[in-house]
């Protein structure tokens, strides 16, 4: 089924948690921006910044292996945790938003 008519809610339509949002807008994830995008779109675009973000994270991750600190390290890791933490509640939000919208056209049938 295509999603083609499907455009992402806004920030107020999202009805997301105070932590939800908190933990969204820690990682970086712009939600403003997703207003008004096709669904396809907002998840391609999602999983765009996922993978410059993994690349990005490595790419810290092998400084601090080389510097030795170990403390830097569990930091690192701390966060890259918590930002893919963010990044799977957009991905899982955007899919249940397709869910939902495919039910309510095979409800409509």
């Amino acid at each position: 089924m295509s999603h083609d008519n499907f455009v992402f809610p806004s920030l107020e339509e999202m009805e997301l948690t105070d932590e939800e949002l908190d933990l969204v807008s820690g990682a970086g994830i712009d939600l403003a921006a997703f207003a008004g995008m096709d669904l396809e779109t907002a998840l391609l675009s999602v999983q765009s910044q996922r993978a410059k973000l993994i690349d990005s994270q490595l790419q810290s991750l092998q400084g601090a292996a080389q510097s030795g600190n170990q403390m830097d390290m569990l930091r690192l890791q701390s966060l890259t945790n918590k930002r893919n933490e963010a990044f799977d509640l957009m991905t899982n939000f955007i899919k249940k938003m397709a869910d939902s919208r495919s039910s309510i056209l095979g409800n409509m049938r």
